[in-house]
């Protein structure tokens, strides 16, 4: 016996990828569900409730933390350790400290292990991040 599987469904997936993408996005971007409810009902023409946006949003969610969580390899031939300041809307604007934490690998490509955000750039911080980064598994 074949599979069966309607083809209306894949169409409906296909169709939420791209607005769950976008969701993803802009929620990254520090905005509330209110405001993805209203975009994409202007992009979208579809209304999405605010309940449905943040069941979007919490599998973002759950994707960063399993990657601020993984476990990270004992040593990395390089690793970069830099903050810059980035303009950030809370219940104002003002600029905070976003550090990065980048390696290269054997085969020189990179990738990002860690992204971390304070209100100021601070020796504090940085030996909590660098706890972080022990914690992992970083040596």
């Amino acid at each position: 016996m074949g599979d069966f599987k309607p083809m209306l469904l894949n169409i409906m997936r296909d169709q939420s990828d791209p607005l769950n993408e976008l969701c993803f996005e802009l929620y990254a971007k520090g905005l509330t569900t209110r405001d993805i409810e209203s975009i994409t009902q202007r992009i979208y023409g579809q209304q999405l409730s605010k309940s449905q946006v943040s069941r979007i949003t919490n599998r973002l969610s759950g994707a960063m933390k399993v990657f601020w969580e993984r476990e990270l390899e004992e040593h990395y031939p390089i690793i970069y350790l830099d903050a810059t300041f980035v303009k950030t809307k809370r219940e104002r604007v003002s600029s905070e400290a976003y550090y990065v934490v980048l390696i290269v690998l054997p085969d020189m490509t990179r990738e990002v292990i860690g992204f971390y955000n304070a209100p100021t750039e601070s020796a504090d911080f940085w030996d909590e991040i660098c706890q972080d980064l022990k914690q992992r598994g970083l040596k």
